[in-house]
């Protein structure tokens, strides 16, 4: 009996420890001198969200990488029609150009409109190999875009379906996690029945209680970890439900 209080106590410290350290950090992101925080009880912080429903992908977009990404792959393919555009010449015709108003022995001569017009097209047929070069050059580029925004999808999606595995898995760990405990509350006053009737020594109470303890603490750890995903959650989704 000596032994277990000495071992609570020592959890005590621990706890108390780690509280500190916790506030410290805290009091430096706020810019303050260490301070204690007030905060409420573990049991007072609920998670009102309904998660059984699912979480809808449109929600991803509200992570940075996954912008980042789209923005990307936006940028491939704008840089790859741009390359596309630059392999065919921009001509227009007006009226007011024709055979009428020009020599036909002047036709290709430097002085020419033709021969401008003919440059402007022959340009780009010697550019030919540069050019295409360029689109496949945008084209690669426009697939490692799509390859990366894919892979980000994923990665996103696997955080996010991580958080919601471990949410519910913790619930429902929660869940036996009570039962267990009032079992054990039960088996302890069994316990004490059985001790004031002579049938059982104080030795099968303790027993009692500190399986019940262990419970106790064990769901405390759960309801924690428990808010711990919420949290993880709510970072994958890229801070937020909306």
């Amino acid at each position: 009996n000596e032994a277990l209080l000495y071992n609570a106590q020592a959890l005590l410290v621990e706890i108390e420890n780690a509280i500190k350290i916790i506030e410290n950090a805290f009091s430096t992101l706020l810019g303050r001198d260490p301070q204690t925080i007030p905060r409420t009880k573990l049991s007072q912080q609920v998670f009102t969200q309904d998660l059984d429903v699912g979480i809808p992908i449109q929600l991803l977009d509200n992570r940075p990488d996954v912008l980042a990404a789209e923005y990307n792959l936006v940028n491939a393919f704008e840089l790859t029609n741009v390359a596309h555009a630059s392999m065919y010449p921009a001509l227009s015709i007006s009226a007011s150009a024709g055979l009428n108003s020009q020599n036909f022995d002047n036709l290709f001569s430097l002085n020419s409109l033709f021969a401008t017009v003919l440059g402007n097209l022959t340009q780009p047929i010697f550019n030919q190999r540069r050019l295409k070069t360029n689109k496949e050059v945008a084209k690669s580029k426009q697939e490692i875009a799509f390859l990366d925004y894919k892979q980000t999808i994923l990665q996103a999606y696997s955080e996010v379906s991580n958080a919601l595995y471990a949410y519910n898995a913790n619930t429902k760990s929660l869940v036996i996690k009570k039962k267990e405990n009032d079992a054990l509350v039960k088996a302890i006053e069994y316990s004490e029945e059985l001790q004031g009737q002579g049938l059982a020594n104080y030795l099968e109470v303790l027993r009692a209680k500190d399986n019940a303890l262990n419970t106790q603490l064990s769901i405390i750890d759960l309801e924690l970890t428990k808010l711990q995903t919420i949290t993880n959650l709510y970072q994958a989704l890229g801070g937020g439900w909306k």
